[in-house]
């Protein structure tokens, strides 16, 4: 009986010896996989950082409309930007809209010259309601070396009919040329809205009109989704995003550095 005892013992004392080594291997590899996602953690940075820093650093090659405008004015100058248009410029902190992203954007490849900005944000008015009113005359004011306008089909879609909303605009482009003729004046779309074909026929019939006039047009709307459901991760409540900024921004900054 008592060598029973012994040997049962010994078994118990083993079995105790290999539980606690076993442990204590569990233990020390989680601790090491711990101690590896927390490394990761560190190393790797955010989308939204990688973002951001791909607008405000990426240094592009200077041409197009920035470079004639550079070439026209000393170095040391500055280049007066101004973007007239509707709320959806303004749909997202100012720092994120893209007015304000598109500077960061060509500012890297201006190096001898300034940008300036100065955004006029009508926010729902009609381009009926910017004839009557004092809307231009800010834009005067602000004597831009380069006009960025938007043909503001957003506000007017469903309230006024496409014939009236394009005479307005002809009116509004044709008043803006005239106070401004040393302005560059280049025209663009509202952002595009999802599930909406007649806004989309309407878009393309404005461009030919506009271009067809002899007004310059960028269509950043070539740079957006295409498909209705990926489009509404961009657009929310028929104004872009952040990410829609971006996308805005991008297309725009390299419009104005290539054309």
């Amino acid at each position: 009986m008592k060598m029973f005892f012994y040997y049962a013992t010994i078994a118990v004392s083993v079995f105790l010896f290999l539980f606690g080594y076993l442990h204590y291997q569990n233990k020390l590899e989680s601790i090491a996989a711990e101690s590896n996602e927390q490394a990761s953690a560190l190393a790797a940075p955010s989308k939204e950082t990688v973002s951001e820093k791909e607008v405000k650093d990426v240094e592009r090659e200077l041409g197009g409309t920035i470079k004639n405008l550079a070439e026209d004015i000393a170095d040391g100058g500055e280049i007066r930007v101004t973007v007239f248009g509707s709320a959806s410029l303004t749909s997202v902190d100012e720092a994120d809209s893209f007015p304000h992203l598109l500077i960061s954007e060509i500012q890297p490849s201006l190096p001898n010259h300034k940008l300036t900005l100065t955004v006029i944000e009508i926010d729902q008015a009609t381009s009926a309601e910017v004839l009557e009113n004092d809307y231009i005359d800010s834009v005067i004011d602000s004597q831009p070396d380069l006009l960025l306008t938007e043909l503001l089909m957003g506000n007017d879609y469903e309230n006024i009919s496409f014939e009236d909303m394009f005479k307005n605009l002809e009116a509004i482009l044709e008043q803006t040329k005239e106070a401004l003729p040393n302005t560059k004046i280049v025209t663009f779309p509202t952002n595009p809205i999802p599930h909406a074909a007649d806004y989309d026929d309407q878009s393309n019939q404005l461009r030919k009109l506009i271009r067809n006039e002899g007004y310059v047009y960028a269509n950043h709307w070539r740079a957006w989704p295409e498909e209705d459901e990926e489009l509404s991760l961009y657009v929310e409540n028929q104004l872009p995003t952040k990410e829609g900024h971006l996308i805005w921004a991008d297309y725009m900054a390299t419009y104005l550095l290539q054309e």
